[in-house]
Order: C-alpha cells, then sequence, then structure tokens
C-alpha cells in the first residue's frame, strides 16, 4: 500500500514534558490546532482530518498521549491523572511557543480538551 503524499510532509517531533518523552507529528502554518486522540488511538487516528484543516490555513499538531503509540509513559498507573496528561499538552504548547490553540478531542482526548480549556494558560 502507498503512503499517502500529505503524510510525507508531517514532521515527526519527541519533546521533553512533564517527566515523559512525548511525540506528535505536526503539519502546515496559521493558527494552532491541538488534537487529542481517545482510547486506545494514538494520533494517526486524525489522519482524515489533518489535510483539510492543513489546507484551510491551520497549523496541526496531533499527538501520541502519554503512554500510546511512541510517546513514554511512567509504569506507575498513577501518573496517568487528566492533570498529568494536562500537563504534558502545556509543556507540548509551551515548546511550540503558542498561547492560544484551538483544542479538539475525541473520546478520552475530549475530557482532556475540556480541562486543558478551563486552564489560564498565560
Amino acid at each position: 500500500m502507498e503512503t499517502p503524499a500529505w503524510m510525507s510532509k508531517l514532521t515527526y517531533q519527541t519533546v521533553k514534558t512533564n517527566g515523559i518523552d512525548l511525540h506528535f507529528v505536526e503539519q502546515g502554518t496559521g493558527p494552532t490546532v491541538l488534537l487529542l486522540h481517545g482510547f486506545p488511538e494514538i494520533w494517526y487516528g486524525w489522519r482524515y482530518q489533518i489535510p483539510p484543516l492543513v489546507e484551510r490555513g491551520y497549523h496541526v499538531a496531533a499527538t501520541d498521549l502519554r503512554g500510546n503509540g511512541k510517546s513514554k509513559g511512567p509504569s506507575d498507573i498513577g501518573l496517568y491523572t487528566i492533570l498529568h496528561v494536562v500537563g504534558d499538552m502545556i509543556g507540548l504548547l509551551d515548546d511550540l511557543k503558542e498561547e492560544r490553540v484551538f483544542v479538539v478531542g475525541h473520546d478520552w482526548g475530549a475530557l482532556i480538551a475540556w480541562e486543558l480549556s478551563l486552564k489560564n494558560l498565560k
């Protein structure tokens, strides 16, 4: 099976944040849209949404949440709370130097998106 052309334009990144290595992909320029997957998925679950968002002028960042895909996760299950995962996203946004983003979440990612949206990041 041939790799879609848009996937070759993705940038694959890892950032150290909140005590873990967090993997994410990004593409595009403009306002940032942060995509948060559900359980038990990875960033690839957003493969149908990334190209249209990029085509419409957005910078898209889609993560592998802690312990999923290529993101590392601690062995202690007590370190997977909503606050830990939100902390991961705040660290990612700090690394991207983003003060404002559009956050989209699915399933478990929706809970993270809601909680992240309640935080005052300034």
